[in-house]
């Protein structure tokens, strides 16, 4: 027999490493440093921590890029398999930043930079799709940028207020427009619930794919349980950390503890709820928790208060799951997953959240009973494998 030619082996070697080349993602999500270790902005939320864990996730079959502002240096930088690249921040603290960022934003200064780097740093890293869950003004410059690129643009859905044809939470109109034109002419969008997608499918977009968010399992899980009540969020108005002092004041009888990074940026109402916090013994305050430390206090909690008017998908959800800790709520249910399947109760006001909140504390057949729930529903929908298998398979149908 003749073996085959060198030439023809060779042809067939680059066909083959052709096929095996990996596709490229790049990820925008500004205010994530905090997640990668670095100094600067601490303040995150559930969009940065879903990206920092897809992305992560993600690198073991793309080559994944992750985009974030922050001053330090270099402006690119390894971590684990990702290639952090760090945008600036408009304005360098000092006593003419007011009026220095006042300008920049006049003429659209910041705006236009961001976009170039975004442009140039695509330029190199060549991305087959873009990917932000940000809304405003980033939504619609990754946009662009991937339109300048010739790239897809995918954009995850952050909040139930991204669904709504005018975004309540974006009061410029130029931030409305952009932002509802980068959602409209998205490639994909990545909603977190059955809700999101009908909401999205009522004012015409129909390229939506229903990912849910997921979380690592716990890695300690000797950590005993205390009888303590927690209440973890930002101090945003629509989350309504008053009522969690409200409760409390009402239940001296439990210990409750407050997580709430971020009063401290509205001085007026951050300040007159902390006061009152000081006025009620037992509601032990802390500030911030560094994201590695965060998930001890889902375990040793005995319940998770939710009081927003409205969310996403709340990432506390998911974590008080998995770790077995049952969900006591206001308003926020989505897809009506916590009553159907028993992971907590749906209590819109104070008088019924103290029956609730009493009813777990005392009856431990029924708290035994929803917690087991907690942890199936988490191993079955919301652990990070389940949520990079969507991922995987929205990527590979785009590309």
């Amino acid at each position: 027999m003749v073996p085959p030619k060198k030439s023809l082996i060779i042809i067939q070697e680059n066909n083959l490493l052709i096929k095996m080349k990996k596709k490229s993602i790049l990820f925008v999500s500004e205010n994530a440093s905090a997640l990668f270790g670095l100094k600067g902005h601490h303040l995150f939320g559930g969009a940065e921590v879903q990206s920092y864990y897809i992305a992560n996730g993600l690198s073991k079959d793309f080559k994944v890029n992750f985009v974030i502002r922050n001053n330090s240096l270099p402006r690119q930088q390894k971590y684990n398999k990702l290639t952090l690249f760090k945008l600036k921040h408009p304005v360098p603290k000092g006593p003419f930043s007011v009026w220095i960022s006042n300008i920049a934003h006049l003429f659209r200064i910041d705006y236009f930079r961001d976009v170039m780097d975004l442009f140039f740093f695509g330029a190199k890293k060549k991305p087959d799709v873009l990917l932000t869950r940000a809304p405003g003004s980033m939504a619609f410059k990754v946009y662009l940028t991937s339109r300048l690129l010739g790239k897809k643009f995918v954009y995850m859905v952050a909040h139930d207020t991204d669904c709504e044809k005018k975004h309540p939470l974006l009061k410029k109109k130029i931030s409305q427009m952009t932002f509802n034109y980068a959602v409209r002419h998205a490639d994909y969008i990545i909603a977190q619930s059955k809700k999101q997608a009908r909401k999205l499918n009522s004012i015409g977009i129909r390229k939506v794919r229903v990912i849910r968010s997921g979380y690592p399992p716990a890695n300690d899980k000797t950590i005993q349980r205390k009888d303590q009540i927690l209440w973890v969020s930002r101090a945003e108005k629509w989350k309504r950390p008053e009522l969690l002092v409200k409760l409390a004041k009402s239940m001296p009888e439990y210990q409750f503890l407050m997580i709430c990074p971020g009063f401290n940026q509205y001085p007026d109402y951050g300040m007159d709820f902390v006061a009152e916090i000081c006025n009620t013994p037992n509601i032990e305050f802390i500030d911030f928790v560094p994201f590695p430390k965060m998930d001890r206090f889902f375990q040793e909690a005995k319940i998770f208060i939710n009081t927003s008017k409205y969310e996403g998908f709340p990432n506390t959800f998911v974590q008080a799951w998995k770790n077995g800790t049952p969900v006591v709520s206001t308003e926020v249910n989505p897809d009506g997953i916590i009553t159907k399947e028993r992971l907590g109760h749906v209590s819109p006001t104070i008088q019924s959240m103290k029956y609730h909140i009493k009813e777990l504390m005392t009856d431990q057949d029924q708290y035994r009973r929803i917690s087991k729930n907690c942890v199936q529903i988490y191993q079955q929908r919301f652990h990070i494998n389940k949520t990079l298998e969507g991922h995987k398979k929205l990527y590979q149908e785009l590309l």
